[in-house]
């Protein structure tokens, strides 16, 4: 009988392209397999069942990869961003609600409370982003696009412009373009929580349409292989897709321009993103762009910054990029790994004739073909306009709050939580702060406990719209898994709010990467 269900199994694994159903396993070797996930027995073995087989399956964790839930979309999302974040990495997702010298509370909606050694807290976010949340991700296709600007992806191009610009359909995303039957874009492939592009060829464009407010911050992670040169578009408007538009609509596709793509020259960007700021990423150095596009047609790119700004990344394969933007003023400000680069404002506020930036469309296009990408863990959020962040002021011997304003800090102790309002001691006296307008609480780096390297199986819990949850898998079923923390001890964890889990994680990203993908 096990045999056979082997054979069986392996005749139902698909290629990666196929149609989602429910939830999806992924294995070590590239293999996957759309069911149901039905809990983990002892072992443990991730149990799995499919519509057409009568026989529950069992994986061993260590072939695992991933298994996203519910296409990446959670039961019921939990209801605050707030974060407490740990020595290891690990992002509980809750608040709060107790603090003193040796210990921290955490109430969360996944796991119930959690009282922790303080000494195991690195961070205490309790109003992480300054603002309302747009997307965290990606934990599935959609809502993202591909759109390839080669010459021979002219009609599949045309295509997905025509789809989400809402002409012959509704607007969508590279899901539901597959879906409706058309074939996917080759060039970025999208796998767990993360967009790898791994083509010979540049020419791709990775976009996440309507989904950036007038202020925002934006962050997220982005590794590659060999050199790193990338083009990333933000608020870009993507307004020369109107002429294929009304080609469409006047019967005449054959005659709308397409934009031509050449991967070593700037002069392209206007006419393949329209308005936007372009920040060229080179591994030892940045250029920005304002790309031009006037009511008559004319195109241009004006240059914001005379100088361009060293990054000094060319021994690093993997940095956190954010871009903090304010539409309202026209400036825009740009950080790796928490560390100011630069700061930029629009070229409209000085010449006259020129509108400002106002789309709301995010993109990134490799303009090299010297090695592959990946982006993941990704947040997108609305801005309050604060200048810094508590990150670049970690000290080894104070703690340190930002508070929501982004105008106050305090370095002190944090002596004790109480009924809402945080006791903190600074040099200049004792305050008292309300939690609901501390935006992060960092702890002193030498307070800190180091922890040790994850030994055995490894599985991590990512949740909706914020959080993961590290350990070993011990038992449970499709509502509740039972982890054993390195840190906290068993946990009963909810999985209404869990989008995918993660299995031999590794902070390697050239074994994490799958050459066969």
């Amino acid at each position: 009988m096990i045999r056979r269900l082997f054979i069986s199994l392996a005749c139902s694994l698909t290629p990666l392209g196929a149609e989602p159903a429910g939830d999806l396993l992924r294995f070590s070797n590239g293999d996957q397999l759309h069911g149901r996930f039905l809990g983990i027995s002892e072992g443990p073995k991730l149990q799995w069942q499919r519509e057409d087989l009568q026989e529950v399956a069992e994986f061993n964790p260590s072939n695992l990869r991933h298994a996203v839930l519910r296409n990446g979309s959670p039961a019921a999302p939990l209801d605050s961003t707030s974060v407490v974040e740990l020595v290891n990495g690990d992002r509980l997702p809750g608040t709060i609600t107790a603090l003193d010298e040796s210990q921290v509370t955490v109430e969360t909606s996944c796991a119930g409370t959690i009282t922790l050694d303080r000494n195991l807290v690195s961070k205490v976010a309790p109003q992480p982003h300054g603002g309302r949340l747009h997307y965290h991700g990606p934990f599935s296709e959609d809502p993202w696009q591909v759109n390839s600007y080669k010459s021979g992806d002219a009609d599949q191009l045309r295509s997905n412009i025509l789809q989400a610009r809402g002409v012959g359909g509704k607007i969508g995303g590279q899901g539901e373009a597959r879906e409706a039957g058309e074939a996917p874009l080759p060039d970025w492939r999208h796998s767990g929580a993360a967009w790898y592009w791994k083509s010979d060829e540049p020419g791709s464009a990775l976009i996440l349409r309507d989904a950036m407010p007038k202020r925002s911050t934006l962050r997220f992670d982005l590794a590659w292989k060999n050199k790193l040169m990338v083009a990333i578009a933000v608020h870009a408007d993507f307004c020369t897709e109107e002429k294929l538009v009304e080609a469409e609509e006047a019967d005449a596709p054959g005659n709308a321009p397409l934009p031509e793509f050449s991967p070593h020259s700037s002069n392209n960007l206007p006419n393949i993103f329209g308005n936007a700021y372009i920040l060229q990423l080179h591994s030892n150095y940045l250029v920005i762009y304002r790309t031009v596009v006037m009511e008559d047609g004319t195109m241009s790119k004006l240059r914001v910054r005379k100088s361009s700004s060293r990054l000094k990344l060319e021994d690093r394969s993997k940095a956190t990029l954010e871009i903090r933007s304010d539409l309202e003023n026209s400036t825009c400000s740009f950080f790796v790994d928490g560390n100011f680069i630069c700061q930029w404002r629009d070229p409209a506020l000085k010449q006259e004739g020129l509108e400002p930036v106002d789309g709301s469309s995010f993109a990134i296009m490799p303009i090299t073909r010297s090695g592959p990408l990946r982006l993941s863990d990704m947040v997108l959020a609305e801005w309050n306009g604060m200048p810094d962040s508590a990150r670049s002021l970690e000290n080894e011997e104070q703690d340190i709050v930002l508070m929501t304003n982004g105008l106050d800090r305090f370095s002190g102790k944090a002596i004790a939580l109480e009924s809402g309002t945080l006791r903190f001691k600074g040099r200049h006296g004792e305050f008292m702060l309300p939690i609901h307008d501390i935006a992060e609480l960092r702890f002193a780096t030498n307070e800190r406990l180091k922890p040790e390297p994850p030994s055995g199986l490894v599985m991590t819990m990512r949740f909706s719209p914020m959080g993961r949850i590290t350990g070993t898998p011990v038992s449970g079923d499709r509502e509740t898994l039972r982890l054993r923390h390195p840190l906290a001890g068993e946990l009963d964890i909810r999985n209404d709010a869990a989008v995918m889990f993660e299995f031999n994680e590794t902070t390697n990203i050239f074994t994490d990467w799958d050459d066969n993908f």
